[in-house]
């Protein structure tokens, strides 16, 4: 197989979740694939003796990228700086259709990655000077704030209307939004990045923030299939998830502002009943 097709296998992994979401199972697989298929690169040049150029510079340094614990950040930009070397060579050409699919999956995968950890940091500086019950109440406000108001009280009104739609109006709803009696919803592709950026990625719990991620990255899988029999229910089930990990946190109560399908403010056991009866 093309070496380059391999590292395209890779990189449609990475655009999905960072690393660390994989099973070790795929965490292997992916380090496996990727320090075979650079050695493989690097072979070629060697035996050209031009181990100077840049692209074989790339190459090194991305080999050092998976030796010992994977470093997503450096793979990913050394992958995006070879393939801009790939264009400008002759193998551009021959490989065109596959480089120019590699290279948009790779700017998208390198975007989310460096936010993902650059935010990561972020909060790592921040709680560095708080203490655990400043934290605590830090990520109780996001909750309230983002986790309610931003995401649940959209994503609730949302599934609240998927059984009166009909397959049309289900997909209108998902991929370019619909105008209905309460609000102007803009479709769900719409928000995708800035909930899980400005909910997951501002909580200081790990255990919360991960189980936040997880929930979001699973649903997203779900979601770029397009097949409404799957997003539907999938969706149903990631509205209770969340609910749940609120739940978990200590939050007692969902108040909502403008969407108001499930009550302005309920308990969250009692809405999460009432979500679980939701026919999709």
């Amino acid at each position: 197989m093309n070496p380059l097709e391999i590292f395209n296998q890779i990189i449609k992994k990475l655009v999905f979740k960072p690393f660390s979401f994989w099973p070790k199972s795929e965490q292997a697989e992916i380090v496996r694939e990727a320090t075979v298929t650079i050695e493989q690169l690097k072979k070629v040049f060697e035996e050209r003796q031009l181990v100077k150029n840049n692209a074989y510079k790339t190459l090194v340094q991305m080999a050092a990228a998976t030796a010992g614990d994977f470093d997503e950040v450096v793979f990913v930009q050394g992958l995006d700086n070879l393939v801009e070397i790939y264009k400008l060579s002759s193998a551009y050409k021959q490989n065109k259709k596959l480089l120019d699919e590699l290279g948009s999956r790779t700017k998208q995968a390198k975007k989310m990655i460096l936010e993902y950890h650059m935010m990561l940091e972020n909060l790592a500086e921040k709680g560095a000077e708080m203490t655990a019950e400043e934290k605590d109440q830090v990520d109780q406000d996001t909750i309230k704030k983002v986790g309610f108001f931003y995401i649940l009280e959209y994503t609730l009104y949302v599934l609240h209307l998927l059984p009166q739609l009909n397959e049309k109006g289900r997909k209108k709803i998902f991929f370019e939004g619909l105008k209905t009696k309460e609000a102007n919803l803009p479709p769900y592709t719409d928000f995708a990045e800035s909930f899980r950026r400005d909910l997951c990625l501002k909580i200081f719990d790990e255990s919360l923030r991960r189980n936040l991620l997880e929930s979001f990255f699973k649903f997203e899988e779900i979601f770029v299939t397009a097949d409404l029999g799957k997003i539907c229910p999938a969706f149903k089930e990631f509205n209770l998830e969340l609910l749940a990990e609120f739940k978990n946190k200590g939050l007692v109560n969902f108040e909502a502002a403008i969407l108001t399908p499930f009550g302005k403010s309920i308990p969250l056991v009692e809405l999460m009943e009432k979500v679980k009866a939701v026919a999709v």
